[in-house]
Order: structure tokens, then sequence, then C-alpha cells
């Protein structure tokens, strides 16, 4: 029985030595393969394309997320520029002509057998010359409610009869004294001090927008020049009209 055992023992390690060489022979003959590598899925997902925060603008970011940035035009400043200096002339010239401007009339109520009126409504008012007022009045039944409330407002008028004109009333202007001509000229100031806070208001509103449309430095540099220039155009001119009217009021 230990014989047979041997016998056996003898013939596996036989034939393991004579597979040997063989095996070696085919695997020369075999094709070498490339190591093994993982392959990384293929994504268009926007991820794979940012950089990360550090590598990449704000600007690109919203561009990737199809946001719009906002576009900067230098038009809608100078419109409010223009509006704030159109309202400053036209302040300024109410109060040069101070008793002189026949709009102060327009709103003055009347009372007649009616109902209640504007004088715009029931006359007109104009300036004859620098001393003299004319308020025309449309009827003649109206002619003494209109000077009547006239002489009852705070304007400190006194409307008389135009001699041959049955329907007008002649007002004589007294001249303002030097403490009435300081009063307007502290007036005028002040609503000047209005009128540039407006364009400076304006002026902060327009690079808020300028800085949100995120332009390349050199044409972002060009646009606050344009600003600055309009800027400082409606400034210089609300001095001129403040002065001016100053001025002229002081005489």
């Amino acid at each position: 029985m230990a014989a047979s055992r041997s016998l056996i023992r003898l013939c596996l390690h036989s034939s393991k030595v004579a597979a040997r060489p063989a095996l070696r022979q085919a695997s020369t003959m075999l094709p070498r393969t490339a190591p093994c590598q993982i392959a990384r899925p293929f994504t268009s997902s926007p991820v794979l394309f940012k950089k990360g925060k550090a590598g990449k603008s704000k600007k690109e970011d919203e561009l990737d997320d199809g946001a719009e940035l906002p576009e900067f035009s230098i038009e809608p400043f100078q419109e409010d520029m223009d509006r704030a200096i159109n309202w400053l002339s036209k302040e300024a010239a109410k109060l040069r002509q101070g008793r002189q401007n026949p709009a102060l009339l327009d709103n003055l109520k009347i009372e007649l057998s009616e109902g209640a009126l504007q004088l715009k409504d029931v006359a007109m008012a104009s300036l004859k010359d620098g001393k003299t007022m004319l308020v025309s009045v449309f009827e003649e039944e109206h002619v003494k409610p209109v000077q009547t409330a006239i002489q009852q407002s705070p304007h400190g008028l006194n409307p008389q009869p135009a001699s041959g004109n049955p329907l007008g009333l002649i007002i004589p202007l007294p001249q303002p004294t030097r403490e009435a001509r300081n009063k307007i000229a502290a007036e005028i100031s002040k609503i000047g001090e209005s009128s540039k806070t407006v364009l400076k208001r304006a002026r902060q509103d327009a690079l808020k927008l300028l800085k949100s449309a995120q332009l390349p430095k050199d044409a972002n540099k060009k646009k606050e020049a344009e600003v600055e220039k309009v800027m400082k155009k409606g400034s210089d001119e609300v001095t001129k009209i403040v002065e001016a009217t100053k001025k002229a009021v002081l005489q």
C-alpha cells in the first residue's frame, strides 16, 4: 500500500515538471494587455467646466448660468440731470419775478354766484411792464369778485379798475424791500443746494448700474469718466443759475 502511494506521487511530480515548458511557451504566444485603467465617465455638466470660485469671475459664473447682465447707458443719467436743471430754472424764474409773476394769481380762488372757480378760469393775468400787472376778466359781472379775491390774497396787491376798459384791472407792483430781496436770495440758494443733492443721487444710481454691468476695466473707466463729465456740467449749470438769480434779485 505504501509502495503504491509513492508510485502515484512520482507520476504526478513527473507530469507537472513536463507541463512547465509548455506553459512557458504558451505564455509567450499570448498578446500582452494594457494595464487596467479606471475609465472616467464623460459628461457635459457645467460643474466640469467651472474652475471653482478662485479660478472664475462672477461674470463668467453668471454667463454659465444663462443670466443676462444689465446694460449701461449714459442717457437716463443725462435725462435726470436735465429734469433737475429745468425744474431749478422754473423756480428761479418765479423767485426773480416775485410778485411780478402773473402765474401767482392763476390758482387764486374766486367766489362766484355759480360756485368757486380759479382766476385762470374767469380771467387772464399778464405783466404790462416791470411795475404794472394787467388782469383781463372775461365777463363784466366777474370783475368785482376777481378784484375782491386779489385784494384779500396774501400777495399784498391792490388792483384798480383800468381806465377805459370795463373788463380790466390794473395792479401796481411795489418794489421789494432790501429785506425781501435777501430772503429771495437765500431761498434760491436753498433750492440750488436741493438741486445739487438730486444730481448727486442720480450720479450714485448711475455708478451703481455701471458696476452691476461688469464691463471690462477700460470700458468701465471710460463710462465713469462720462458720468463725471455729465455731473460736472450739471453742477456748474446749477451754480450758474443760482448766481445769476441772486444777482438779479439783489440789484
